[in-house]
């Protein structure tokens, strides 16, 4: 991912000490005791979440995106894994009724983030760079 050098970034740690991230300053963020929410400021066409679960033994992010889609009964095509300091990401994308969703699920130990963002799918464009640099800075804690 190429950012834009003229927008900071800004440093979350989460209250619960679980995760940290870097944001864009133009955008948003708000937490309450479910979840964070990142938007856009001004101009901003989606919504990007994270929820954070404590498992009994380390989970693997593409068996837990797979059962998150066949759960809905929505089929995958594609799936991006990357592996970063000790943490597994999985991530896939789908349109439904004029809406995109990209979902992933972050794991390092038996720590696992659920991620989503969701716009309409003429938008997704507009955002989904920034996105994806929120989703590859988020750091799990232990």
């Amino acid at each position: 991912m190429i950012r834009k050098p003229e927008i900071p970034l800004l440093k979350f740690n989460s209250p619960s000490d679980w995760f940290a991230l870097e944001y864009p300053d133009t955008w948003t963020l708000e937490e309450d005791s479910d979840c964070t929410t990142l938007y856009k400021t001004s101009g901003g066409v989606g919504a990007f979440q994270i929820s954070g679960y404590e498992t009994d033994a380390p989970q693997s992010p593409e068996s837990s995106l797979r059962e998150y889609f066949a759960d809905r009964g929505i089929v995958i095509s594609e799936i991006d894994q990357y592996r970063t300091d000790g943490q597994l990401l999985a991530c896939s994308t789908f349109e439904d009724n004029g809406s995109y969703t990209k979902v992933c699920f972050l794991s390092k130990g038996t720590r696992l983030l659920f991620l989503t963002y969701n716009c309409d799918a003429v938008d997704k464009a507009s955002e989904i760079e920034e996105v994806d640099e929120i989703i590859h800075s988020i750091t799990i804690k232990l």
